[in-house]
């Protein structure tokens, strides 16, 4: 037996409403950051993913992670940076999404 789904012209809006905004809110925050971090998005689990690129920066956090308290308020600052536009980003999306920043000293973590 053949099943169908049938989506209405308002859900099939909806849709691509939404697509629109995720790829929009993923060249935001590409053109943001340009040179500093590489964000990417995965559609399937909506994650936007952030990844450090900038070295000094990356330097920086490694020190923290080494005891030197002195490069925490950079890093706090970044954070709180990624944490507004990543609520930003959410107010204009449906559903549920996810947003990784990667440990710079274990591309495998995430923070």
């Amino acid at each position: 037996m053949l099943e169908t789904t049938l989506i209405t012209s308002a859900e099939s809006e909806q849709h691509l409403s939404n697509l629109l905004k995720e790829q929009t809110a993923l060249l935001v925050l590409r053109d943001n950051y340009e040179g500093f971090l590489r964000a990417d998005f995965e559609e399937g689990d909506k994650t936007f993913t952030i990844t450090l690129t900038d070295e000094d920066f990356k330097a920086s956090i490694n020190l923290l992670g080494a005891g030197h308290p002195d490069v925490l308020p950079a890093w706090q600052k970044m954070k709180k940076e990624l944490k507004a536009a990543y609520n930003e980003i959410a107010k204009g999306l449906e559903g549920d999404y996810r947003f990784n920043l990667v440990n710079p000293a274990a591309a495998d973590e995430q923070v």
